[in-house]
């Protein structure tokens, strides 16, 4: 795993570190605006439901924990209703 905080590497250590950061960024701007689920984020990130499940529970849980508890939060919400179609989905707790 890349430590995020750690800026003293190499240019292409360097480079996916910012590609990661950048990454886990964008998964926590878009939970948190358009409270989806993982399937709908991969999709509109253009990545793997395993890619953002990874980043999610590895980068995003240790850097990000006020974001990751409310990513998980509306997770478990998603969950609850999946069967409903997304456009029913009213309510929210949040």
């Amino acid at each position: 795993m890349i430590d995020l905080n750690d800026l003293s590497v190499e240019y292409e250590k360097l480079e996916k570190l910012y590609t990661v950061k950048h990454r886990c960024e964008s998964m926590c701007q878009w939970f948190l605006d358009e409270q989806g689920s993982i399937r709908m984020c991969a999709k509109e990130l253009c990545l793997s439901k395993s890619l953002v499940h990874n980043y999610l529970h590895t980068y995003i849980k240790r850097y990000y924990d006020e974001e990751y508890q409310q990513i998980l939060r509306i997770l478990s919400w998603n969950k609850r209703y999946r069967t409903m179609p997304y456009k029913y989905w009213k309510g929210r707790p949040w």
